[in-house]
């Protein structure tokens, strides 16, 4: 599906004028751009602790959890979930999204 296609639909069910909807367009994908060549910082592997003699080392890891749920809000619903939705696949997992 095509942005102007996408926007035409927000238009017409979430009663934005195109103009709104198409500004929302753009700044969706600004995020999932941003999230998208953050991604190598956002999710990797990092070391938070570690003792001197090494014995004890603490680090964050990235797994999938599986399948995220997220809704989508009645007056964003497209630039509100990208951050969600992207980073979800990103880090694995499937995603069910549920509009307003």
């Amino acid at each position: 599906m095509k942005r102007e296609e996408i926007s035409e639909q927000l238009t017409t069910i979430v009663g934005k004028t195109i103009r709104e909807s198409r500004k929302e367009m753009e700044m969706s994908l600004k995020k999932a751009k941003l999230i998208l060549e953050s991604s190598d910082q956002i999710f990797s592997e990092s070391t938070v602790f570690s003792s001197s003699d090494s014995k004890i080392t603490k680090k964050v890891l990235w797994d999938p959890l599986g399948v995220v749920f997220a809704l989508s809000p009645w007056e964003c619903p497209v630039f509100e979930t990208m951050d969600t939705v992207v980073a979800a696949i990103l880090s694995g997992n499937s995603v069910l999204l549920k509009d307003h």
